[in-house]
């Protein structure tokens, strides 16, 4: 996409898309609000327990994954966790987010992707925090596109769910210690 000039890739996630440009020394984080979601559940509504079913993912409350509130809103939740989580901690593995406006729109210090080959980054983090921790939150920590070096150091570039600040937090720094770039498994 091209906007005054400005190359512009949208890479879009589960509950957010990210505006990159090669020419900014940031990105953009925007939510995903899934409207399209409410009209395809009232459709296929058919009878009462069905009606029943809907009513409880209604009033689920708002973490739940089957809160419709949830599906909707998740993203402007996941942009505003990351911005406060950042701001509060200044911890070191977070790559910056320098601002957000309520969750609707994050700007974020721009992280080039760490280029490991999947099964050796994968491996790697795995042997770093454990398997058990690892598989708590397998989206976030098995995938190198959700983290790249800056200045030298292992950063993690999206840390919006309370499981991938959880795991954060507490194994962050030696995460980001003993991480190697060049880590071959089996080797």
């Amino acid at each position: 996409m091209q906007i005054k000039g400005l190359t512009v890739v949208i890479v879009k996630g589960t509950s957010r898309a990210v505006l990159i440009s090669e020419r900014l020394p940031f990105v953009i984080k925007l939510p995903l609000i899934r409207l399209s979601v409410l009209p395809r559940t009232f459709a296929s509504l058919r009878d009462a327990a069905e009606w029943r079913a809907a009513w409880y993912c209604i009033k689920r409350p708002f973490g739940s994954k089957l809160s419709m509130r949830w599906r909707l809103f998740s993203g402007i939740w996941a942009n505003w966790m990351e911005f406060w989580c950042y701001v509060t901690t200044q911890n070191s593995f977070l790559q910056p987010t320098y601002f957000s406006l309520l969750g609707f729109i994050n700007i974020q210090k721009k992280g080039i992707p760490v280029g490991m080959e999947h099964l050796h980054f994968r491996v790697q983090m795995e042997n770093l925090i454990g398997s058990e921790v690892f598989y708590e939150d397998y989206h976030h920590f098995s995938k190198g596109t959700n983290f790249c070096i800056d200045g030298g150091k292992l950063k993690i570039l999206d840390y919006g769910s309370s499981c991938t600040r959880g795991i954060v937090l507490k194994s962050g720094a030696a995460i980001q210690k003993n991480f190697n770039p060049q880590y071959r498994c089996g080797e």
